[in-house]
């Protein structure tokens, strides 16, 4: 669906799906590929081969979700985004020694990972998907003949 099929407030609403999704995906990617580098501390994280490769991949289909046929999955993708990383904190609670055993991640990691659910989940449920909004304004037209 092209964005000229939507009206102003399902723009903007989209528009934040998919600029949450690209800009935190290239954060996650930027780090993925410098925590190869850092020797195990990036900054205030713990990181190793499996972290970095799990940011990688979450950058690269962040980043893909929101580019990608005008970012209509971007809203998708944030929502299971915020899921996995709640659930990766839950884990982390749970289990906070093989948490530090698979990802090497310590107390800022576990806030990091907070923070990140929040933010994709946050934005990928308490804002309407543009598909859904454009379907209600589309039949909400036709009711009312125009």
């Amino acid at each position: 669906m092209a964005d000229s099929d939507l009206s102003g407030d399902d723009r903007i609403r989209g528009g934040t799906q998919i600029s949450v999704t690209v800009v935190l995906g290239g954060v996650l990617l930027v780090m993925g590929i410098v925590g190869f580098a850092s020797g195990g501390q990036l900054l205030v994280f713990g990181v190793n081969p499996f972290h970095n490769v799990f940011h990688l991949l979450t950058g690269a289909l962040a980043i893909t979700a929101g580019l990608y046929a005008d970012g209509v999955y971007a809203d998708e993708f944030n929502k299971t985004a915020g899921v996995v990383y709640g659930l990766l904190v839950i884990f982390q609670l749970v289990a906070p020694d093989a948490a530090a055993a698979l990802l090497n991640a310590d107390l800022a990691d576990l806030w990091l990972h907070v923070g990140l659910a929040l933010a994709f989940g946050g934005v990928g449920f308490a804002l309407p998907d543009r598909e859904r909004r454009a379907t209600e304004t589309g039949q909400a037209a036709e009711r009312s003949g125009r």
